[in-house]
């Protein structure tokens, strides 16, 4: 059996290396911008390989010409599976401008930001946060992006979920909490600090739940501070 040959277009050399100019140059001249390459079995639009490489200017050129955003690997990964997974703030900012869709998942159900909850980035965890990632999403195994970060001990992205109020008690397809994954690794710095979250917020619900008796129903929202209050809407 014959060995199937690489196919290296022009354009995708171009998105490969960071020619940015010899890109504009073959887009001008009517280069296919979606003509993959690469080996057999493994090949990429420009796009992709600009994203894999990590050139942010290849990226906007491209996307800026019409290059499909949506693409995904043959594992389901999206761009933003594949720049979370390398922490590349610029190539995530510019894949956002573009519309990129922050709750895609993958084939194994995951999304760009278990990505970077798996790999530690807390960048990218940040920004894909930011424009509306959902910090509880449950993926492959029933597992969070929070179970995750606490299962390899990635205590700073482990903090910025906590600050976007990642459920600090759900449980995977096994019944583990985040806890309970940091706990089995002896993540004893990641243990902490999700107890003394969760400490934290059954306290506010306590704290919210006696004001709702000692003030009635009608008074709940006059009687607390409205961060206690968006606090106790999402955790009651």
């Amino acid at each position: 059996m014959t060995a199937a040959i690489p196919v290296y277009p022009a354009l995708w050399m171009a998105a490969m290396s960071g020619e940015a100019e010899e890109a504009h140059q073959l887009l001008a001249g009517g280069a296919n911008i979606e003509e993959r390459g690469g080996e057999a079995g493994d090949l990429a639009s420009p796009l992709q390989a600009a994203v894999r490489r990590g050139f942010a200017d290849m990226v906007q050129l491209l996307l800026e010409n019409g290059a499909e955003i949506t693409v995904q690997d043959s594992d389901g990964n999206t761009l933003l599976h594949l720049t979370a997974s390398r922490d590349n703030e610029a190539v995530i900012l510019i894949l956002l401008e573009h519309g990129a869709d922050v709750s895609t998942t993958n084939a194994r159900g995951n999304t760009p930001l278990d990505a970077a909850a798996r790999k530690g980035h807390r960048v990218a965890a940040e920004r894909l946060l930011e424009h509306g990632a959902d910090a509880s999403a449950k993926g492959e195994a029933g597992m969070t992006p929070l179970h995750w970060a606490s299962v390899a001990a990635h205590a700073a992205v482990v903090q910025v979920l906590i600050a976007h109020r990642a459920n600090v008690s759900a449980e995977d397809n096994a019944g583990r909490t985040p806890e309970d994954c940091a706990t089995s690794e002896s993540h004893v710095e990641v243990v902490a600090m999700l107890k003394a979250e969760a400490v934290t917020r059954a306290k506010c619900v306590a704290f919210a739940m006696g004001h709702h008796k000692r003030l009635g129903v009608g008074s709940l929202v006059e009687g607390l501070d409205h961060e206690v209050v968006r606090m106790v809407l999402e955790q009651v």
